[in-house]
C-alpha cells in the first residue's frame, strides 16, 4: 500500500523535511529516502519502508525507540528490560550492515558486551544461583544503573526502590539456562553460546578493528571450546539435553525410564556450530592465527560432513536424532512427523550448506503451506509430539508459543535463506505482515494464532509496542537482497533483486571496515559487469562481486550491471552534505522532557549543542549522532501530530489487536527522547556504566552549550 505523503506540512511547519515521502515520477518510477529504482512499484516501497524502520520517523514504530539508558545501547522491549541472545539473533543478524553510523554501532557493542562481561568463568553464579561453566553464554543479561524508572533506568520489575542516578551499579546478574523455566533440569544454554558466536563475530567482520578482534577472541575461543565438549567425537556431532536450543524451552530431551532427561543430537546446534567455526576461522585469518585456523578448519569439515546424517533424501534436516536411533522431524511419519524449520532455514541464511542444497531446504519449508499459515514462518507443523513435560510449553495449545507460534527473530532467518535462493514472495509478504504492526505501534513478540495476532498481556494496558525481535522481518529482507558476505578485507556480494525490478539504487550505506558502501543495479539477471569507484570490480561464474578493503577508501560506490542493460554509471552522495536543522523550532515545545536529574536541560540546549556540533565538524561522532537522535525524534513527534490532524496518517487495522492509544506513542517519543539526554550526558559526565573516554573539545562543547554543569 502507498504511504502518505506529508512532507509539505513539515516544509511549510518547519522549513526542512527530515522524512520525506515516497514519490513516483511515472508509473514504473520510485523514488524515496533510502532508495530508489524501476520497475516493482509495490516492492520497491517495502524495501524502503524497510530502511525507514530502522531509523526514527513519524510514520511507525522503529528500532532507535528501544535504547536502554542502563547500559547505552539496545534493550529488549519497554517491559523485557534485559538483553536476549535468541530474541536477537535474527534481527541483529539482518541489520548490522546497515548500522554504518553512530549511535547505532556503539549501542549494539554495549549490548553484546553484556554477554562477554558476564560469560561462565566456572565461578559466576547466575539469577537463579547457579554457577555455569567457563565459556558459556546465557539466555539473558539484566544490568540496572541506580535511579529512577521514570529517568529510563530499571525495569517494570525491578526489586529496588527508586534512588538517585551517581553513576554506581545496582544489578548485573545473567541467567544462564533457559530462563522461562529456571529449573536445574534443563542443560545448559548451548543454542544461546552459539548465537552469541555468530553476532559477535559478524559485528567484528563488519567493523574489520583489529584491534577489537584482539580483545574479543579468547573470549570467543572460550565458548568454541564449551560447545565443543558436547561434539561427539565419534560422529562428530552436538549433542544437547533439555532446553539447550535456541528459540525457547521447546527441545525436551528424551526421558529415561529413571525419569532423567538424556541428551541428543540436535541438529540446529551443529548447523550452528558450522556457523561460529566459519566465522572464528576468518577472525584468526585476520590476525594471522594460523594454528586456531587448522584446528578449527579441521573440526568445521568434520562437523559438517557429520550433519549429512540429519538430512533426509529430499535435503531437508530433522530436527533430532536420540541415542536410540529414532530420527525426530521426518515430515509426514507416523511418529515425530512434524517438520522443523530452523535448522533448515539457519543453515541457508548462515551459508553452512551449498547453494543447492540450500534450494532444497527452502523449497520443502515452502512446500508445506501450514508451515507459514498467516504469511509468516512458524517454528514446526504440525504440533510437537515428543515435548516431554516441559513446564511452561505443556500447558499452552499449539500455534500459541514455541510450538507453532511466530517469533519474528526466526523470520529474518528465513528471510535470508529465501533471498539467497533467489524466492521473493515469501520474504516481502512477512513484510508486510510485520509493517502492519509497526505501523499500529503494535510490535511485539512472539505472536500467538500461528502469528495473527500479539498476546493479550503484551497489548491490553499497554498503549503502544516496540519488540526489538520484530526488527528480524526486515532485518533479513535488507540482508537478503544482497547476501553480504565478510571475510578479511574482503566484502562478497551477490544480487538477490526481484526480475521485476529493473533498476535499483541504494542510498542507505553499508558498512565494510570503516567504509561506506552504495550500491546501484541496472538490467535484471545475472550480474554482467560491476564496478567499484569506476574500476572493474572480480565477479565470480555464480555472480559474486569481490570488494578488496583499502583503509585510505572511505566511500564506495558499486555499479552492478545486469544482462544486457548498458552502463549508466553509480550513484554517489552528494560532497560534504552536512545534515541541516529545521529554522522552525515549534518541534521543541514539549511537556515532559525536563528531567529532576538534569533540570537544566531543556529540548532548546540539545538543539545548540547539536548545532555547535555541527559547526565544529562533530556531527558523525557518537555524541553528536546522540544528540541529532534526541531531536529526531522530537521532530517526529510533531510531524505525527500534523498527520493527525491533517487526516493523512495511515493506522492499519489489525483484528483482534486493540489500537494502540495516540497519546500513549506521543509520549514514547518524548520519553525516548529524554532517556537518550540522559545517556549522553552520563557519558559526557563519566557517570555511565563503560565510562569511556570523551574528546576534550567535545566535553568544552557541551560547557559551553549548557547541556553539562
Amino acid at each position: 500500500m502507498s504511504k502518505p505523503c506529508f512532507s509539505f506540512l513539515v516544509v511549510f511547519v518547519l522549513g526542512i523535511s527530515l522524512f520525506s515521502c515516497n514519490t513516483r515520477n511515472s508509473d514504473h518510477e520510485f523514488q524515496g529516502n533510502w532508495i530508489e529504482g524501476e520497475g516493482d512499484l509495490k516492492k520497491l516501497e517495502l524495501i524502503e519502508q524497510a530502511f525507514q524502520s530502522l531509523h526514527i520517523n513519524p510514520e511507525m514504530a522503529s528500532v532507535p525507540m528501544l535504547y536502554k539508558r542502563d547500559w547505552d545501547g539496545f534493550v529488549e522491549g519497554h517491559y523485557w528490560a534485559g538483553w536476549w541472545l535468541q530474541n536477537s539473533f535474527g534481527p541483529t543478524l539482518g541489520i548490522l550492515p546497515f548500522w554504518a553510523e553512530e549511535p547505532y554501532k556503539t549501542w549494539i557493542r554495549h549490548s553484546q558486551t553484556l554477554w562477554f562481561n558476564n560469560m561462565g568463568n566456572d565461578e559466576r553464579k547466575g539469577q537463579n544461583g547457579y554457577v555455569a561453566p567457563d565459556g558459556s553464554l546465557m539466555d539473558c543479561v539484566k544490568l540496572y544503573m541506580k535511579g529512577r524508572k521514570e529517568d529510563g533506568f530499571r525495569s517494570r520489575h525491578s526489586q529496588y526502590p527508586d534512588s538517585v542516578f551517581d553513576g554506581s551499579l545496582e544489578q548485573e546478574i545473567p541467567i544462564f539456562r533457559q530462563g522461562d523455566g529456571n529449573t536445574v533440569e534443563y542443560d545448559w544454554y548451548y543454542g544461546g553460546a552459539l548465537a552469541g558466536i555468530i553476532l559477535e563475530s559478524e559485528r567484528l567482520l563488519v567493523s574489520q578493528d583489529v584491534s577489537e578482534i584482539k580483545k574479543r577472541l579468547p573470549q570467543l575461543k572460550r565458548i568454541a571450546a564449551f560447545v565443543d565438549e558436547r561434539r561427539d567425537k565419534e560422529t562428530n556431532l552436538i549433542k544437547g539435553g533439555r532446553s539447550s536450543n535456541l528459540l525457547a524451552p521447546s527441545f525436551g530431551g528424551v526421558k529415561q525410564p529413571d525419569g532423567s532427561y538424556d541428551t541428543a543430537y540436535l541438529t540446529e546446534l551443529s548447523v550452528n556450530y558450522v556457523a561460529g567455526l566459519d566465522r572464528l576461522i576468518r577472525l584468526c585469518e585476520i590476525l594471522g592465527d594460523i594454528q586456531s585456523v587448522s584446528e578449527y578448519s579441521i573440526v568445521l569439515k568434520q562437523v559438517k560432513v557429520a550433519l549429512k546424517d540429519l538430512q533426509e533424501e529430499d535435503g531437508y534436516y530433522i530436527r533430532y536424532l536420540d541415542n536410540q536411533g529414532n530420527r525426530h522431524g521426518v515430515f509426514g511419519a507416523d511418529q515425530y512427523g512434524y517438520i522443523e524449520a530452523t535448522p533448515n532455514h539457519d543453515a541457508a541464511a548462515l551459508g553452512v550448506v551449498n547453494d543447492q542444497e540450500a534450494k532444497s531446504m527452502i523449497d520443502k519449508l515452502l512446500s508445506i503451506p501450514e508451515l507459514y499459515p498467516n504469511g509468516v514462518i512458524i517454528p514446526n507443523y504440525p504440533a510437537y509430539d515428543d515435548l516431554d513435560n516441559i513446564t511452561v510449553t505443556k500447558h499452552l495449545p499449539p500455534g500459541v508459543w514455541v510450538d507453532g507460534g511466530f517469533w519474528a527473530t526466526t523470520q529474518g532467518r528465513m528471510n535470508m535463506a529465501c533471498l539467497r535462493v533467489d524466492q521473493f514472495e515469501h520474504p516481502f509478504t512477512s513484510w508486510e505482515k510485520q509493517l502492519a504492526f509497526m505501523q499500529g505501534f503494535r510490535a511485539d513478540a512472539p505472536m500467538k494464532d500461528y502469528g495473527l495476532r500479539p498476546w493479550e498481556d503484551k497489548v491490553r494496558g499497554w498503549g503502544s509496542n516496540v519488540v526489538y525481535d520484530c526488527w528480524g522481518v526486515p532485518g533479513g529482507l535488507l540482508r537478503g537482497l544482497f547476501e553480504y558476505t565478510y571475510l578479511p578485507n574482503q566484502l562478497n556480494i551477490r544480487p538477490h533483486l526481484p526480475s521485476t525490478i529493473t533498476r535499483y539504487v541504494q542510498k542507505h550505506p553499508v558498512l565494510f571496515g570503516e567504509a561506506k558502501v552504495y550500491i546501484t543495479v541496472s538490467g535484471t539477471g545475472k550480474p554482467r559487469i560491476a564496478k567499484a569507484n569506476g574500476e572493474l570490480c572480480e565477479l565470480t561464474e555464480d555472480g559474486w562481486i569481490i570488494l578488496k578493503r583499502d583503509p585510505e577508501v572511505s566511500q564506495i560506490c558499486i555499479e552492478i550491471v545486469c544482462g544486457s542493460e548498458d552502463e549508466g554509471g553509480a550513484w554517489k552522495p552528494k560532497k560534504n552534505e552536512k545534515p541541516k536543522l529545521p529554522k522552525n523550532l515549534i518541534f521543541l515545545q514539549v511537556e515532559g522532557f525536563i528531567s529532576d536529574l538534569y533540570p537544566h536541560i531543556e529540548p532548546e540546549t540539545l538543539y545548540d549543542f547539536y548545532q555547535a556540533m555541527l559547526d565544529n565538524g562533530f556531527e558523525q561522532s557518537y555524541e553528536g549522532a546522540m544528540s541529532r537522535l534526541v531531536l529526531d525524534h522530537l521532530i517526529a513527534r510533531f510531524e505525527r501530530q500534523e498527520l493527525i490532524k491533517n487526516g493523512s496518517l495511515f493506522i492499519p487495522n489489525l483484528p483482534q489487536t486493540p489500537k494502540a492509544d495516540e497519546e500513549d506513542i506521543s509520549n514514547r517519543f518524548v520519553k525516548q527522547a529524554r532517556f537518550i539526554t540522559g545517556g549522553l550526558v552520563d557519558h559526557l559526565l563519566g557517570k555511565s556504566y563503560w565510562k569511556e573516554a570523551v574528546d576534550p573539545e567535545i566535553y568544552n562543547i557541551a560547557l559551553a552549550t549548557g547541556l553539562i554543569k
